[in-house]
């Protein structure tokens, strides 16, 4: 696949449930459906690597045509599984956490010039609360 790259490397990762060697794959959103086929399993999104069929664990790093960072997730056994990041134009507009491929804890968005807009609260994948403007939607 043109531009993409797959590379090892060790990091010392904060929580247990993270292997410490992991893939890093960067590329753009077309070559990451060549590259990757997600399958729904259980009624999760999971990952697989098209060339081997085995379920990714890594960070992958998705870019827009020119080469600018659009997102960077990472994915333990296919299943998203820390941090999430979006980008636009360079500048951060989302981000929040997963955990065995569910959404969990608080999820942020920005606007243009980098100020809060709304964050909302996860669950397991289920929102119990959204907070816009400082008023509370449940």
């Amino acid at each position: 696949v043109p531009n993409a790259e797959i590379t090892k490397e060790t990091q010392n990762l904060s929580t247990t449930s993270k292997p410490e060697s992991k893939e890093f794959w960067t590329g753009t959103a077309q070559e990451v459906e060549g590259a990757f086929q997600t399958k729904l399993i259980n009624g999760i999104d999971t990952v697989f690597d098209r060339s081997t069929n085995q379920r990714f664990t890594g960070k992958m790093r998705i870019l827009d045509s020119v080469g600018d960072k659009k997102g960077e997730l990472e994915l333990v056994n296919g299943q998203m599984h820390g941090e999430e990041l979006f980008f636009e134009d360079g500048k951060l507009k989302g981000l929040g956490d997963y955990i065995d491929g569910q959404e969990n804890g608080n999820w942020q968005e920005f606007n243009n010039e980098g100020n809060f807009l709304y964050i909302g609260n996860y669950n397991s994948g289920n929102l119990d609360l959204r907070i816009i403007n400082n008023s509370y939607e449940l």
